[in-house]
């Protein structure tokens, strides 16, 4: 089995990354981007899974220390096994 995920922002959600978003949280972590586009792709077989999440973030000017943050990609990975004999999944990854 597989799945492949195409996930667009919600509508509510700015496109520009805000640290007043919260009003707790700190200044201390800065700017709180938002992923402008996301995918992904998870494919099982048998006991075996994998999975793969890739976000993209635009520019944006962090408005707490008011630097210029260039466009990224950030990408996650993980893999699962699960272990009939004693009823257990070990998932790797973040």
């Amino acid at each position: 089995m597989y799945c492949i995920g195409n996930g667009k922002p919600h509508p509510a959600r700015p496109s520009k990354a805000s640290s007043a978003a919260s009003p707790t949280t700190p200044a201390l972590f800065g700017a709180m981007p938002q992923p402008q586009r996301q995918r992904w792709l998870v494919w099982a077989w048998k006991d075996f899974a994998f999975g793969t999440t890739a976000r993209y973030v635009g520019d944006y000017r962090d408005d707490v220390t008011s630097n210029d943050v260039g466009d990224y990609w950030a990408i996650d990975m993980q893999f699962s096994y699960y272990w009939r004999k004693f009823d257990a999944k070990f998932t790797f990854g973040n």
